[in-house]
């Protein structure tokens, strides 16, 4: 690792754009660096106010060039320990910010809690928290973003060092300086710096080893670096630019029962170098308030208004002057001076936010109620305190005056009171010197008194003291035996607690919904539903305990249940969980052991990791001992051993490993296999128990089956062997040997093996078996050469193929010559495959899809298990030298050159199993290095046979998967790309300019579909940008119906390709285009979809899959960016049924072809109903990930939440699921193995096709 040097990083020393308040501007040159130390793909900010610190960050991620993704999170409201502030810290915060660096930042306007819904777990690697400075503010932010930092993250707290005022940042720095490397700066409040992460990039580590190594020197580095931000006084320095934010001039309106918001709001920019400006306002149509707030400037200063007046736009009557506005004046927030002429409002403020409400109700009263009401004033600006740092200055001028004025009323008072005292005559003075001296001698006597009183109390202690010590004494020796007998109880209540049942209290705390409280019976909602355990007992002592659970589930994917335990505050939380892998499916009655490695203070139960009904009637806990936890984790042991691909456990074994490890060891050793923490591999196992259970009797009954078939065709298994290890050698034989499909050969080619027993063992099984016919090659040829010596002792119809280490399914060639019977034009056919370990567990399954063409030029999708039809491999010529390690595949795509899509059979059963040891490709594709380089070359060559120009690259960070981008014509084709709208400046503006800007393709047209605007601002951007010649706007007025407005602009344009985008896309891949355009210019293939990612970088589509939830679900929605899906097909290109058209590319013919969009379906399914279509004309439809763009997710449409709305989306639900039945029931890309009721991709419990 590098040692930190400050100047390897010049971009500590940029220069800053400062605003009020500079507490957090002496941490600056930090922020530089630690950008450039950490380069985060997602930082995140918690509690922004101006913006110092935040600017700052996004300042370095623009220098940097790093792409991070950043977000500011904020009501922008202020707080006890900030201050209170107006909408103007926003506004102006969101002027600079916005044209600066809106491409890779968002404004967030809400509160954090309300936030964390839009990141996924594990995704930020930068998090600063800012916000209320309480310890239990800060502790809940912390805590409750934590499952959202990534195994990278750092997280900085500000404020560390404030211990007044209710701080307490501190506190909890104390606290996790326990649990992580933490560096704490002192200066500027403080700030402290955590690595939560475990996997913090090097430079940041080095950073921390420096600085925890002398932690003095970095503290004055930076202190005297923040110095030259801003003052040890906290004022801005003068070689420091302060700039201030643009002045706006802001008009409320309210009716007479409403209250001013932001949701009835105008502005406007002022520049104040003008003076005297002529200000419009214009209302939307019909709106007539009663009154109306003028906000003449953020900043405090001196403003005069006047020439107010009211009309109607376009109106042919005079303005209607708004007279006498002293005499309108309601609620103000500042000072106002007589005017100088009348009909001026003249308006004086010390403090920021100005304002001044006038009543005009009596006015647009007259006025007409149709057309727009614009609002005209004159507002000239006298003086303006345009610079933040000056502002608190202005303020404090203010409450200064406010102060004068009181002491000035006190001085007034006090020379009221003087001259009352100088009246006084020279009797009353001596009067009251008399008074005095009386006084005096009363307060003696006084004083004599209580002295004699006190020693008498002094006395009477004395005695009562002398008659309490016997009393006393007696009194400690009954308390002597109340502790006594306290203790023996308290002795005999932990004996009774450790030998006594507890039965707990389930409590619901979330995702869980009472449907039989009788039954007790829920319904669990969420990937996460909890019971909270109630007890008397807690807390419980550690140990072993017995659990009887009373659970029943109805439907849905197997339980996983977990418990949680709080050990209490001293020991960090168990946040794995204690696996109850005693919970079976289709058992109502569980039992199992658990240990608990601490006192138990509490107790979290949860029943289900995916949605389903369950009922949970009891769960009881007894504490047992040792013995008898190590029996039943020996008899859980010998069960487990029944399954497949699990070893089992004998005494022999079991007295072994109690001389090796002892009790305590094999204890240990037994729960952790007995406890194995659930994942993909156990459902797996689950799945595998539940519906591929092999057993001698279900061989039997295939072979009875099989007997009867008309079709029994002679199955060849081919096998090239060299110097395979004896027991995968002879597991993979006897696989073959198990089948229950009797008419098999086994046709196994030796390639010069050099070790001894590999030509023993083959001839042993020859000897013993007559289907199995050998040779040997004379010398070494590779993998390609002995597989055609192989082929060449083949005599049967069809081949499969076969690695020497790798094992077949009992039901293969059964389940292969069963659809065969059915299906006699297969000529190529395919299996689902999994892995299985040098213990024999399977794991990793790949429940393919159905044939899909392009998938196969990403992957080698059809090995394993591959059947070729024997007379197909003759013709094409067999193995081909020079491609070893990739020559399945190379075989593959020279055979499919010659078949039709009807000739490509897929079984969707897991019929073979890839052997996972070092050196196979099924632990990693590096294993052989030389397949990657084959398996380029055979995609390349076979482009080349079927004459496609096209590049071909490695995908980066994914071996063995490729990437083909087709080439477009010399002319290149014209795009029309479609976007309606309808208000949404916001989301409009940024996906126009992203196009204008990023895309790197240029023969597109942009067309506006206008569906009704009715913000100004909206029209008058629809207005202007039309200047640019790409872009063009057309109106339709109609009722929002997305099929309609799309069919009406496809027939405006004439493009050849026709491109279908939401208003709220944004790009982010440059060539975007050009890698959907290269696809669609395919005459073969129908609509292109994108890969697009919700703001937060996950994934919100990545292609349709049919069925899941009843229509049909986006694949991988709400996984984090770079997530690689199923076998890594969330990265690579594929023919789906379906795809969004919120992003969707289609050449105008087919568009034309299928009569466009449904317009019966107004919003919900026209995408997917259109794509159908596309697929019935004989289409692919095609998913690449190539082209990335974010989808703010329907935006300006809105959500479905009235009841026209949900009765609309009903209906629409309907008409698809009578339209395609079939379809909707068996999507071809997405396999009858994987659920439709959960989350896409999981596997079905149970499948959708009898096993």
């Amino acid at each position: 690792m590098k040692p930190f040097r400050l100047d390897d990083h010049p971009v500590a020393f940029l220069r800053p754009r400062l605003s009020f308040p500079f507490a957090w501007a002496g941490h600056i040159p930090f922020a530089y660096l630690l950008i450039d130390l950490l380069r985060p793909r997602s930082l995140v900010e918690l509690g922004t106010d101006s913006g110092n610190s935040y600017l700052a960050f996004c300042q370095a991620v623009l220098r940097l060039n790093i792409g991070t993704r950043c977000t500011a999170i904020d009501s922008w409201e202020g707080d006890a320990h900030a201050r209170k502030y107006a909408d103007d810290v926003y506004l102006s915060l969101k002027a600079y910010h916005d044209p600066l660096y809106g491409s890779f930042s968002h404004l967030k306007r809400c509160f954090f809690d309300e936030a964390i819904v839009d990141f996924a777990d594990a995704s930020i690697d930068l998090l600063h928290i800012d916000g209320l400075h309480s310890y239990e503010a800060v502790r809940h932010d912390f805590e409750t973003w934590l499952p959202k930092l990534s195994d990278r993250a750092v997280v900085l707290f500000h404020d560390s060092q404030v211990r007044d005022r209710g701080f307490g940042v501190f506190r909890l720095i104390e606290e996790l300086a326990e649990r992580y490397p933490t560096f704490d700066f002192t200066h500027s409040n403080g700030l402290a710096v955590v690595q939560v992460g475990t996997h913090a990039p090097d430079g940041f580590q080095a950073f921390m080893q420096a600085a925890q190594a002398e932690p003095e020197r970095m503290r004055e580095c930076f202190s005297q670096l923040g110095q030259t931000i801003v003052r040890a006084d906290g004022a801005a320095p003068a070689q420091v630019e302060v700039t201030a934010p643009d002045l706006v001039c802001s008009l409320f309106y309210r009716q007479q029962d409403e209250h001013f918001s932001e949701e009835r709001l105008l502005s406007a920019k002022l520049d104040v170098t003008e003076g005297r400006r002529a200000i419009e306002f214009l209302l939307p149509p019909g709106i007539r308030p009663d009154y109306i707030r003028l906000d003449p400037g953020e900043a405090p200063g001196v403003f005069r208004v006047g020439a107010m007046s009211l009309a109607i736009e376009g109106g042919v009557a005079h303005d209607v002057p708004v007279a006498d506005l002293h005499a309108r004046l309601g609620f103000l927030h500042c000072d106002v001076c007589p005017p100088e002429k009348a009909g001026e409002l003249r308006i004086v403020a010390l403090e920021r936010d100005p304002y001044v409400e006038i009543e005009i109700a009596d006015l647009v009263g007259g006025l007409s109620p149709a057309g727009a009401l614009v609002l005209r004033l004159e507002l000239t600006i006298e003086v303006v305190l345009n610079e933040p740092a000056t502002w608190e200055i202005a303020a404090t001028q203010a409450r200064a005056l406010g102060e004068i004025r009181q002491a000035a009323a006190g001085q007034v008072a006090l020379r009221t009171v003087g001259r009352s005292v100088e009246r006084l005559n020279l009797s009353q003075r001596e009067h009251a010197r008399a008074l005095d001296e009386q006084v005096a001698q009363v307060e003696a006597a006084l004083q004599k008194r209580l002295r004699d009183i006190d020693q008498h109390l002094t006395d009477a202690v004395g005695r009562l003291t002398a008659i309490v010590e016997p009393l006393r004494k007696g009194q400690v020796r009954h308390e002597t035996l109340l502790r006594t007998l306290l203790k023996r109880q308290d002795i005999f209540s932990r004996l009774r607690r450790r030998v006594a049942r507890t039965e707990f209290q389930l409590m619901p705390i979330q995702q869980l919904e009472a449907l039989d409280p009788s039954e007790r019976r829920w319904q669990v909602t969420g990937a996460d539903p909890i019971f909270a355990c109630g007890s008397d007992n807690f807390p419980m002592a550690p140990g072993w305990y017995m659990i009887s659970l009373d659970m029943e589930q109805h439907d849905g994917s197997p339980v996983q249940a977990i418990l949680y335990p709080d050990y209490g505050p001293d020991v960090p939380p168990d946040t794995q969980g204690i696996n109850m892998s005693f919970v079976k499916p289709g058992q109502s009655l569980h039992r199992g052991v658990v240990r608990f490695s601490h006192p138990l203070h509490g107790l979290r139960f949860d029943p289900a990791m995916s949605p389903c009904q369950l009922s949970v009637r009891r769960l009881v806990m007894r504490r047992v001992s040792k013995v008898t936890a190590a029996l039943a984790l020996v008899q859980a042991a010998r069960t487990a051993s029944r399954l497949p691909g699990r070893k089992g456990i004998g005494p022999r074994m079991l007295v072994g490993r109690l001389r090796e490890l002892g009790l305590r060891g094999v204890l240990g050793a037994l729960y952790r296999s007995y406890a194995r923490p659930t994942g993909v591999a156990n459902t797996y196992d689950a799945w595998l128990e539940n519906y591929d259970r092999v057993t001698p009797q279900d061989v039997e009954q295939a072979r009875t089956v099989c007997a009867a078939w008309e079709f029994q065709p002679l199955m060849s298994v081919l096998v090239p062997v060299y110097n395979t290890e004896e027991k995968w050698l002879r597991r993979c034989i006897e696989s073959v040997q198990a089948q229950a499909y009797p008419n098999w050969e086994l046709c196994i080619a030796d390639d010069a093996s050099p070790a001894p027993h590999v030509a023993r063992i083959l001839n042993e099984y020859a000897a013993k078996d007559g289907r199995i016919r050998l040779v040997r090659r004379p010398r070494n040829g590779h993998i390609s050469a002995t597989s055609n010596s192989a082929l060449a002792l083949a005599s049967g119809e069809y081949v499969a193929l076969l690695d020497h280490d790798d094992e077949l399914h009992p039901l293969a060639l059964f389940e292969v010559v069963k659809y065969l019977q059915s299906h006699r034009s297969w000529k190529l056919i395919y299996s689902d495959e999994d892995k299985i370990d040098q213990d024999g567990r399977r794991y990793d399954p790949y429940m393919k899809p159905d044939w899909n063409y392009d998938l196969l030029l990403s992957q080698n999708c059809i090995s394993h298990l591959g059947i070729y039809q024997r007379q197909l491999l003759l013709d094409v010529g067999g193995f081909r030298e020079g491609y070893e390690g990739s020559q399945d595949w190379d075989l593959a795509l020279r055979c499919i050159e010659r078949l039709a899509p009807t000739n490509i059979g897929h079984i969707p059963r897991v019929l073979y199993h890839w052997r996972a040891i070092p050196g196979s490709t099924a632990m990693a594709v590096d294993e052989k290095s030389y397949a990657r380089k084959a398996g380029m070359k055979a995609i390349g060559e076979h482009l080349e046979r079927i004459k496609v120009k096209a590049k071909l690259q490695e995908i980066v960070g994914r071996p063995g998967n490729f990437r083909v981008s087709y080439a477009l014509p010399t002319q290149a084709p014209k795009i029309s790309l479609i976007i309606p709208t309808r208000d949404g400046l916001k989301l409009l503006e940024r996906c126009v300019n992203s196009i204008l800007a990023l895309t790197t393709y240029d023969n597109y047209e942009i067309i506006i579909v206008d569906n009704q605007s009715q913000d100004p601002a909206t029209l008058q951007y629809l207005r202007d940008v039309v200047v640019n010649p790409k872009v063009k706007v057309i109106a339709y007025d109609q009722p929002f119906n997305y099929s309609a407005l799309n069919n009406y602009a496809v027939r405006q344009t004439q493009g050849e390709l026709v491109g279908l985008v939401n208003n709220d896309i944004e790009v982010i891949s440059p060539d975007w285009l050009q890698e959907m355009a290269g696809h669609a210019m395919r005459p073969e293939i129908g609509a292109v979809g994108a890969m697009l990612y919700y703001p937060n970088d996950t994934i919100q589509h990545a292609g349709v899959v049919l069925g899941v939830h009843g229509v049909a679900a986006h694949a991988y929605c709400g996984k984090p960016r770079g997530y690689p899906g199923q076998m890594g097909r969330a990265a690579l290109t594929q023919n789906m049924s379906a795809v969004t058209a919120a992003c969707l590319l289609i050449r105008r013919e087919v568009f034309e072809e299928v009569n466009g969009l449904d317009e019966s379906l107004q919003v919900a399914f026209n995408d997917i109903d259109f794509c159908l279509r596309v697929k019935q004309r004989g289409y692919r439809n095609l998913w690449t990930p190539f082209a990335e763009l974010y989808h703010h997710e329907s935006a300006t449409r809105g959500y479905e939440d009235s009841p026209e709305k949900q009765a609309r989306f009903a209906s629409e639900v309907e008409s698809m699921l009578a339209r395609w039945p079939f379809e909707l029931a068996a999507d071809p890309f997405y396999s009858c193995n994987l659920t439709l009721v959960g989350t896409p991709f999981e596997l079905a419990f149970p499948p959708r096709m009898p096993m």
